[in-house]
């Protein structure tokens, strides 16, 4: 994403940014889009969410 889009401090991703969350799995990161309540992250049954303390980094997307 660093190499896509510019990067923001988490306390400033607005709606419809996406982010990156630590995950299980081989490379240990996941994307995740930012939402009004929250984060909203795929999982092996559909989307799930996550709190938005779990933000790594953030980046702008327009």
């Amino acid at each position: 994403m660093a190499s896509l889009l510019p990067e923001v401090h988490p306390d400033y991703a607005d709606i419809g940014d996406i982010g990156v969350i630590a995950a299980d799995g081989p490379l240990k990161e996941a994307l995740c889009v930012i939402d009004a309540s929250g984060l909203i992250v795929m999982t092996e049954s559909g989307h799930g969410r996550r709190p938005r303390e779990d933000l790594m980094r953030a980046f702008k997307v327009g």
